[in-house]
């Protein structure tokens, strides 16, 4: 937003400074160019970067949204009851958590791993080899606060889970479990998504817009610097004009002025003729 509203305060300016200066006197037709491209190129970063930024954040939106939704429904099909996140260290609830787990990586192959929670922050399901020997104690308690307050929270994977994981772009996405009680949290699951495909897909779709609004940029320039071409020559044409036309005028008061003197030398023969004969 800010780097957007610099560049269109600089491109404001610019179209300003370029009125006051064309009101004065006539500007080389590269002078008038190297502006209309100053702001050409400002309006494209600007625009390309407010595009593709809103298209980025939509699309993160959207998706995080359908995994929230696709976590919920597998958990309510899969866990079903509260009960199990009370009693995580029976062998049911261990067996409901494996399934559910199973089927969410079904429906969502780019899930690369998950962890649970319950409402008091303990671990209680870990398919990470680095969290097996710490399942049953507490973990990452300001994020399942977090999501408890906000509803869902996403942040980037320290780099040794990342390591550990061979992923290039994975996101930690929080998502609070509701089973039967839709105002009675049950527990948090915690999803290590691999975000590389939709990376990539929206790095493509960012290029589009870019060669998009390029396109639409280039023919802008091309229509501003044939009506501003058309509109120095006309200024130009005029200018020649009367420079002609003001030329032409001294020219007259010249030769008036030379007709007035020989009128004046007449008079001035006349009245001294006058006087001699008197």
């Amino acid at each position: 937003r800010n780097v957007v509203s610099l560049a269109i305060a600089i491109i404001l300016a610019l179209v300003l400074i370029y009125v006051l200066w064309s009101g004065k006197k006539l500007l080389p037709t590269t002078t008038t160019t190297t502006i209309i491209i100053i702001i050409i190129i400002i309006m494209g970063v600007s625009f390309s970067l407010f595009f593709s930024k809103s298209m980025e954040r939509f699309i993160w939106q959207v998706k995080t949204e359908s995994i929230s939704a696709l976590t919920q429904g597998q958990a309510k099909k899969h866990i079903e009851n509260t009960k199990y996140f009370i009693d995580w260290r029976s062998e049911e609830s261990q067996r409901r958590f494996k399934d559910y787990i199973h089927e969410l990586k079904i429906s969502l192959p780019s899930v690369a791993a998950v962890k649970i929670y319950n409402k008091e922050s303990i671990l209680i399901w870990s398919d990470l080899a680095v969290y097996k020997e710490t399942i049953g104690e507490k973990h990452e308690e300001d994020d399942v606060r977090e999501t408890v307050l906000k509803g869902q929270l996403i942040k980037p994977v320290n780099a040794e889970i990342q390591k550990q994981m061979g992923i290039l772009n994975p996101l930690e996405i929080y998502t609070p479990l509701y089973l039967e009680d839709k105002d009675v949290m049950a527990g948090v699951v915690e999803i290590y998504f691999d975000t590389t495909d939709l990376a990539a897909f929206i790095r493509q779709l960012q290029i589009f817009i870019w060669a998009l609004i390029s396109v639409a940029l280039i023919v802008i320039y091309s229509l501003l610097h044939f009506v501003f071409k058309r509109q120095n020559e006309q200024i130009s044409r005029q200018a020649k004009e009367l420079e002609k036309y003001t030329k032409g005028l001294e020219q007259i008061v010249a030769d008036r002025t030379v007709q007035l003197e020989e009128k004046v030398d007449e008079l001035e023969l006349s009245k001294n003729a006058v006087q001699n004969l008197v």
